[in-house]
């Protein structure tokens, strides 16, 4: 499969389930080299403390360089008096932006 070129294995990674692509990203660094772009193209993250987090990760590390599409998924509506840690992460998404 590494004699491949890599247009014939990017359109095979294009074909798999992220699961599958998980996996073939750890068998070698040139697979991990096609299967990041796929991976990381979409990204959907729930809006949350923990949301938060993993997008402050990703931003600082070298995937945000994959990353064509973004959604910042809400999951209910925000009411800040009913679900505390909906309005936490709230605050901490508006006051990063000033």
């Amino acid at each position: 499969m590494e004699l491949l070129p890599t247009e014939i294995l990017f359109g095979i990674v294009k074909c798999l389930d992220n699961q599958q692509i998980k996996q073939l990203s750890v068998v070698s660094s040139r697979m991990r080299d096609i299967c990041l772009p796929v991976l990381f193209h979409k990204i959907s993250i729930e809006f949350s403390n923990e949301g938060l987090d993993l997008l402050e990760s990703i931003l600082k590390s070298s995937l945000n360089r994959y990353i064509v599409s973004f959604e910042y998924v809400v999951p209910m509506l925000l009411n800040p008096g009913k679900d505390p840690s909906a309005n936490h992460a709230w605050k901490r998404l508006t006051s990063s932006q000033k």
